[in-house]
């Protein structure tokens, strides 16, 4: 590129940065700008050393090195209007980005919000049935508790106690129970170790359950818990 085309070339960009910071841009719309300006002045630059070291040569005829002299000058001068609008395009650049941020910040709080409202509708239609639904089970579970200790005071000959319902389902319920925290996480989970230790917890609360049963069961067990 000479640098009559290279003049040309930036005495364009000018031109057409200056335009377009008259306009809608993206952050990456002012980062081509920069880049371009940015080109543009290293060739100005460029060729302006060469006309500036050219218009010192002694041996070059008056009227060629003040030519010379003339196009550095040019070169130097197109050079430092574009050098004049990078502060307008790195302000301009930091004002775009942040702009986008916020949009993008803006749409995730939207987001946000219409999931929170969608959920918090959901809980309000659906989370009373729920609680009604396990308020029954736990109701029921406690009826037919009551049946079994009944029956567990008139056992025929060889049978077992019937298990109360915690016993029969508790720990194969609770060995693999997941409990969800409010943000859908997984809040806990029993371990091998705690599975044990509840169903160890389930049969020493039947074994007193049993002894309590058969010391009202039988007067002579009364008597000796009472001696």
């Amino acid at each position: 590129m000479s640098d009559t085309s290279t003049f040309d070339a930036a005495d364009a960009a000018h031109r057409e940065i200056h335009v377009a910071l008259g306009g809608s841009l993206t952050a990456t719309d002012v980062g081509a700008l920069i880049d371009r300006a940015s080109k543009q002045v290293a060739e100005c630059d460029a060729f302006a050393a060469e006309k500036a070291a050219a218009a010192s040569d002694a041996t070059l005829p008056t009227r060629d090195a003040l030519v010379a002299k003339q196009e550095a000058d040019a070169l130097t001068f197109v050079a430092l209007r574009l050098r004049n609008l990078m502060p307008t395009l790195d302000k301009r650049l930091a004002v775009e980005r942040d702009g986008e941020e916020q949009r993008q910040r803006r749409e995730q709080h939207g987001q946000a919000q219409q999931r929170v409202e969608e959920i918090a509708a959901r809980v309000r239609k659906d989370y009373p049935k729920a609680v009604a639904a396990i308020l029954d089970l736990v109701a029921e579970m406690g009826k037919a508790n009551a049946i079994a200790t009944d029956a567990n005071r008139n056992l025929p000959r060889d049978v077992e106690h019937v298990p109360s319902v915690e016993t029969m389902i508790g720990a194969e319920i609770l060995s693999r129970l997941h409990l969800p925290a409010l943000d859908g996480t997984i809040a806990h989970e029993m371990t091998g170790d705690a599975n044990e230790a509840f169903r160890t917890e389930l049969w020493n609360r039947e074994q007193r359950k049993r002894g309590e049963e058969w010391s009202r069961l039988s007067p002579a067990a009364s008597l000796r818990a009472v001696s």
